[in-house]
């Protein structure tokens, strides 16, 4: 992993419906991540997910009126997951952003993440499920996209949602692969 900073000097807030990470040289890429770095080093709302590429991905604009908020000042962070091939290469990886006008921007999009990274598959088992429960969602929230990410030891992947209250319980499975 190797982490790049890059300051786009924004003079302003910026409102972004779109972005697009390109690899310069995706034969060692494994994945690039790059986050929004408060000015002030606040914490953001979610963890401040601005784009992503993984082989095969393709740009997921949002719906129209939605759009997600880049403070005046802010940062990028490229998180950079190489992986190496053997040959000297350079890369030059880029971010496409495309940006919302204020005035259309009826929802504000956030990012949240559910990751479990302290399990241990045991010894000589072919099937060992890992589970992760994330709660405390604002009321109304509304999921707009979901991207599960195992190596290579990773099978499938369940997305439940369960929703209840006053002693009642809902289930539903919105993702099964």
């Amino acid at each position: 992993y190797q982490y790049f900073v890059v300051s786009p000097a924004w003079k302003e807030d910026r409102w972004i419906r779109a972005a697009q990470v390109v690899p310069g040289d995706p034969s060692v890429v494994h994945h690039a991540i790059v986050f929004v770095r408060q000015p002030d080093g606040s914490r953001a709302s979610g963890i401040g997910w601005l784009g992503g590429y993984v082989p095969g991905q393709r740009v997921g604009a949002l719906p129209p009126g939605y759009a997600r908020r880049v403070p005046a000042g802010s940062k990028l962070v490229f998180q950079m997951h190489y992986t190496p091939n053997g040959r000297h290469t350079r890369d030059v990886t880029k971010i496409g952003i495309w940006f919302s006008d204020t005035n259309d921007v009826t929802h504000e999009v956030t990012t949240r993440v559910a990751i479990n990274q302290h399990f241990e598959i045991p010894p000589h088992v072919n099937d060992h499920t890992v589970r992760l429960r994330l709660t405390d969602f604002a009321r109304k929230s509304e999921l707009l996209g979901v991207m599960p990410h195992m190596h290579l030891r990773g099978k499938s992947f369940r997305l439940d949602l369960h929703r209840g209250g006053q002693g009642r319980t809902e289930s539903d499975t919105l993702l099964h692969v």
